[in-house]
């Protein structure tokens, strides 16, 4: 999971196939993302990771991917968002929208973590 390997990895799957027509990457987040790319022109998707219970360390891994370079277009989120640990997954997946589709900063994101935690945690009982 090192820059170099996943640039070579992202070379090499550029090249497959006779067109690279919806044909998008999904790769981890690693130190050195600019590496990556610039490896190739395809669009990249980050992975959310594996689970560790809270949802700002992939807040900040999103937030440095998404400045690596135009092609690196969003993530593929999963547990790390609906299971964040003692944190609301509706907060954590409004964070994570505001970096890929708003352009906020990572401050914007962890403030929204923490000003919408719990906001909407009694909708059901308000539509029942």
């Amino acid at each position: 999971k090192t820059a170099e390997e996943l640039a070579r990895t992202a070379g090499a799957a550029a090249a497959l196939g006779d067109s690279s027509r919806y044909l998008w990457l999904k790769l981890p987040y690693c130190e050195n993302y600019e590496m990556v790319a610039r490896a190739t022109t395809l669009p990249i998707l980050l992975l959310g990771g594996e689970p560790v219970g809270d949802v700002r360390p992939f807040l900040r891994e999103l937030a440095a991917g998404l400045k690596a370079g135009p092609n690196v277009r969003g993530a593929l989120v999963g547990r790390n968002v609906l299971f964040p640990g003692d944190g609301d997954p509706l907060a954590a997946a409004e964070a994570a929208g505001g970096l890929v589709h708003r352009g906020w900063t990572l401050e914007q994101a962890l403030d929204a973590l923490e000003t919408g935690a719990g906001r909407d945690a009694d909708w059901l009982a308000r539509i029942a």
